[in-house]
């Protein structure tokens, strides 16, 4: 499963990785490679050669620094805790600013996908120069979807969908 997986991602080895952001409350967007303007369901918006979408624990870290991870959403930007803050509905979180920072030290050129390593049970970190990592790690045993790798700007091409079954096993959904 890991070769799988790990030749799937290869093709982000020598991209940038050039935007991050996030949908819904949990869901973390990476796109890599070249730009492309397209026109969906939700109007028009600007992807890449290829996006990545994370459902499950992710985080970059520069040496042994965590610079930003997923549970980051829980708190506010202003770094102050505020009993009063809705985490639920903000769109200024911790998780926010800090992603916004890391990916405004690369201007549009972004960091550059220079490894893959695989972890095992999907889990991966992409690696970057200046010891920078991006790891994500599938931590839950339930029957759901962890992670995707797709290209945003054609609709002809396959998806490669990590996900688990009911019992943990973790497999690629074709």
């Amino acid at each position: 499963m890991s070769s799988e997986i790990e030749d799937a991602l290869r093709v982000l080895q020598g991209l940038p990785m050039w935007a991050a952001g996030r949908t819904a409350v949990s869901l973390l967007w990476l796109h890599f490679g070249g730009i492309h303007d397209v026109v969906d369901r939700s109007g028009p918006k600007t992807v890449g050669d290829y996006a990545l979408h994370i459902d499950c624990p992710w985080r970059i870290v520069q040496r042994d620094v965590v610079v930003v991870g997923a549970l980051d959403r829980f708190y506010p930007g202003d770094g102050h805790d505020d009993d009063d803050f809705d985490w639920n509905h903000s769109r200024d979180t911790r998780w926010d600013r800090r992603l916004q920072q890391f990916m405004e030290r690369y201007g549009t050129s972004g960091p550059i996908v220079r490894a893959i390593e695989m972890r095992g049970a999907g889990a991966f970190a992409l690696r970057f120069d200046d010891e920078v990592s991006f790891e994500v790690f599938p931590n839950r045993s339930v029957d759901i979807e962890y992670w995707r790798l797709f290209e945003p700007y054609r609709r002809d091409t396959r998806h490669v969908v990590i996900r688990s079954d009911i019992t943990g096993r973790i497999y690629i959904e074709e």
